[in-house]
């Protein structure tokens, strides 16, 4: 798992990585909604933060918020496409 964590390792990587040990991927890459879309393999949950500024204080406040209002590691969660932002929660299905 180290290898998948380091700096520099490719979107896809972590992105195949996720869908072959059911882990979610949580992240402020928009990236990783245009792979969702276009994979060819079962996606993960994939969840995507939009904060104005993605320092660790407002992706925290963001996460605290929304994770009370909806558990991603539901089996109905696995592999949504799930966008939080400051006003909405949006849940896609592939």
């Amino acid at each position: 798992m180290e290898d998948i964590l380091n700096s520099g390792v490719e979107d896809d990587r972590i992105f195949e990585y996720g869908a072959n040990h059911k882990i979610p991927i949580i992240t402020h890459d928009r990236g990783f909604g245009i792979l969702y879309y276009f994979t060819q393999i079962k996606p993960p949950t994939i969840v995507i933060l939009q904060v104005l500024s993605p320092h660790p204080e407002a992706t925290n406040k963001l996460l605290s918020k929304s994770l009370s209002q909806i558990n991603i590691n539901k089996p109905q969660n696995y592999g949504k496409l799930i966008i939080i932002s400051k006003s909405n929660i949006r849940i896609r299905t592939k």
